[in-house]
């Protein structure tokens, strides 16, 4: 059963309202949701430190009760895609913490939301790395490279384009369903 659903993309695709919707969708009294955003560079061990407690939170909440579900709003994987284009680090340790996760990456679901680099530029809120069509271009390919090679076995890319929020957060729900019904 999936007990963690991932939301990936690069900045302005929708990931925090999408997470919202499948929040109030799925919360109920026999369903525990709850959204963890990702956040900031890891640029010293503390940070680090931080990502790997943050998976242990999820890890435990996970496997405390059959019907929890956590949703990360931004997950690991955008550190793969920003630490090297923006600040030259090496994002190998990001895989190594994947395979120390392998059971939640087992019961997870990666979902990529994907726009053209226009369109999510034309969205900025002033607090993406770049407004640069090219480096957003970039930031896509990065994303893709990473959905394809990480180990989490359920995983969709959704273009998000000419959708709205609640058609995206639908997409999301068919996916879990099949993604629970390849586990029988």
């Amino acid at each position: 059963m999936i007990k963690r659903i991932v939301i990936e993309g690069a900045d302005n695709v929708g990931k925090t309202t999408v997470a919202n919707i499948l929040k109030d969708r799925f919360n109920s009294k026999s369903n525990s949701v709850k959204i963890m955003h990702f956040t900031g560079p890891p640029n010293e061990l503390t940070q680090k430190e931080n990502f790997i407690e943050s998976l242990n939170i999820i890890n435990d909440f996970a496997n405390a009760a059959t019907n929890n579900l956590y949703i990360t709003d931004r997950d690991i994987y955008g550190e793969i895609v920003y630490g090297p284009m923006y600040r030259k680090e090496n994002p190998n340790w990001i895989w190594e913490l994947e395979k120390c996760f392998y059971k939640l990456t087992q019961n997870s679901l990666f979902i990529l939301l994907e726009d053209t680099a226009k369109n999510s530029l034309s969205r900025d809120d002033g607090k993406s790395f770049t407004t640069k069509r090219f480096k957003r271009y970039k930031e896509i390919l990065k994303f893709r490279k990473a959905f394809r090679k990480s180990i989490i076995p359920n995983k969709y890319k959704i273009k998000i384009t000419n959708k709205t929020p609640l058609d995206v957060a639908n997409e999301i729900t068919a996916c879990l369903v099949i993604s629970n019904m390849r586990k029988y």
